[in-house]
């Protein structure tokens, strides 16, 4: 089964479904955005391509385009940051402006909020980092304690 949104807002694919927002109020001009779940991608205005799966994913997203957001809470303060993907509960929870970021893992680079091109793959890696940029982190608690530093790079499992 396949569900559809067309141009028009049309949906098929759906039954026992009693409405759908389409963003058809003329004040918003974004296309290509799904969002489902609870809050999931429903204050953007002009971002284009955004996807946020689980509840509040996105949710505050405005401007900030190509964005993939999977899990409760992911991106959740995500305002104007473009290109991030995020795949967790957690997940780039505080970005707001952030480019380039991609973090997979429970609570991956969580603590995030402007910095950009950082890989957080692993749960908690990166969890404190809020503006260093350019760091790669693989494994559980991966870069953990980094807040600001950039151009890091951790491999393994960190205590």
């Amino acid at each position: 089964m396949a569900i559809v949104i067309n141009g028009s807002g049309t949906v098929t694919g759906l039954t026992n479904v009693g409405s759908i927002n389409v963003l058809s109020d003329g004040s918003v001009t974004a296309t290509s955005n799904i969002g489902l779940g609870a809050n999931a991608v429903d204050s953007i205005t002009t971002g284009d391509g955004n996807t946020g799966l689980g509840d509040n994913a996105l949710t505050a997203t405005t401007t900030g385009s190509y964005n993939a957001a999977f899990g409760d809470q992911a991106m959740i303060t995500n305002t104007t940051g473009s290109h991030n993907h995020a795949v967790g509960r957690f997940a780039l929870k505080l970005n707001t402006s952030g480019t380039y970021n991609d973090a997979m893992g429970y609570a991956a680079l969580e603590n995030n909020t402007t910095a950009s091109y950082n890989v957080a793959i692993g749960g908690t890696a990166l969890r404190a980092n809020t503006t260093g940029a350019n760091n790669t982190a693989v494994g559980y608690n991966a870069l953990n304690a980094n807040t600001t530093a950039s151009d890091s790079v951790a491999i393994g499992i960190e205590h």
